[in-house]
């Protein structure tokens, strides 16, 4: 068992640390750097029947333009090309209608 993990260290040693990506390649992006741009989520609400049913939804904001990030769409905002289809946004949330959303008030 030791011999496993002492193998295994050594191999994550073994990686060239130059081909391993970081958080500089994003902080790097000359594109990224003059482009304001972030994406969030957000719960939009709608009336069913006796309920107020609440799901969450992906939102990107370009240059203080914010737009709806449907599933398999690549966005662009200036240079900055992002593909967003491999994020996954699951909220949901089922009220009774006499529910009032705080953000709306």
């Amino acid at each position: 068992m030791e011999l496993v993990l002492l193998v295994l260290i050594l191999v994550v040693f073994s990686i060239d640390a130059e081909k391993m990506p970081t958080g500089y390649v994003v902080k790097e992006n000359p594109i990224a750097e003059k482009t304001n741009f972030r994406t969030l989520t957000k719960a939009v609400c709608e009336e069913k029947s006796s309920n107020v049913v609440c799901n969450d939804m992906l939102f990107a904001e370009c240059n203080g333009k914010e737009f709806i990030v449907n599933n398999n769409e690549n966005f662009t905002c200036d240079e900055l090309k992002l593909n967003l289809s491999e994020v996954s946004v699951k909220g949901h949330g089922v009220f009774k209608n006499e529910w009032k959303d705080l953000r709306t008030e």
